[in-house]
């Protein structure tokens, strides 16, 4: 009987370990931000993962486990840029004066006067951006003509009037020649092309917080918060989804401007001042 409870013991204690280094064996890297001030986006682009610094009005690029300085862009003093995006050379950046910066360097070439610009992307030199704040009560996804400063399209990201303080985080990714945005209204993630036609969506359920997500042919996965921690969900072309813990809790990460990739999630950390870098299976 003894040798039985010891046995139990020895099992149990095993275990515990085990479930205990699950939650922190996904964790490949830790990235100290504390000196960067305020970080406003983490973002793939062609495979490489850049982020926004909007404190320094700074864009960095994360290569061997360490940031290096990518553009310095100059201007300096004013916490305001919100997103950026970049095509080729150029770099695109959102803030919250009305304006969208355009860059080649570290010198702003162009500025588009954008009413409430928030999320970007660009394809083939038209720019993109969801509403930062609602307009009478709507959110926006807009078309721009960069070469004109004319909105091509607009269409509503929300069937009927929102009131009060509601502030909603909308999402964007772009995969080839269309854009996905998170949908945190109708709680789902709906796929555009660049007519702005709708052309399918992929609803959530509502006992979940959702972040940032990433879109390939294959799969989505979408950062989110369950039971306390960041997971991610994964939905798979045929329709099967999966979630994984990744053992982080959920109070210091900012799941909106974090990044999620094929194989990696990058959370941000806000209060602690770094970037944890989760592999994903």
């Amino acid at each position: 009987m003894k040798f039985m409870n010891k046995s139990r013991l020895i099992f149990l204690c095993s275990l515990i370990m085990f479930l205990c280094s699950c939650g922190v064996r996904n964790v490949s890297q830790t990235i100290n931000i504390s000196s960067f001030g305020n970080i406003n986006m983490i973002k793939e682009i062609d495979g490489q993962v850049y982020v926004l610094n909007a404190t320094t009005s700074s864009v960095h690029i994360l290569k061997d486990g360490k940031l290096e300085l990518f553009i310095d862009l100059r201007v300096k003093g004013r916490d305001f840029l919100q997103d950026f995006d970049m095509e080729d050379d150029t770099l695109y950046y959102s803030n919250t004066y009305d304006e969208i910066f355009i860059s080649k360097g570290s010198v702003i070439e162009d500025t588009l006067k954008v009413k409430n610009p928030d999320r970007i992307a660009v394809l083939e030199n038209d720019v993109f951006v969801t509403s930062r704040k609602a307009e009478n009560g709507f959110y926006y996804l807009k078309k721009i003509d960069p070469e004109t400063n004319m909105i091509l399209k607009t269409i509503r990201l929300n069937d009927e009037p929102l009131h009060g303080l509601m502030q909603e985080d909308y999402g964007l990714f772009r995969f080839k020649d269309s854009l996905a945005v998170y949908n945190p209204v109708r709680n789902r993630i709906e796929k555009y092309d660049r007519d702005l036609e709708l052309r399918y969506t992929v609803g959530f359920k509502d006992d979940l917080e959702y972040g940032n997500f990433y879109i390939s042919d294959d799969l989505i996965r979408v950062l989110c918060v369950k039971d306390d921690n960041i997971s991610v969900l994964k939905i798979q072309s045929d329709g099967r989804r999966s979630m994984s813990d990744t053992g982080i809790q959920s109070e210091n990460i900012d799941i909106g401007s974090s990044c999620v990739t094929d194989s990696s999630a990058y959370l941000y950390d806000f209060i602690d001042g770094k970037i944890i870098v989760c592999d994903l299976k």
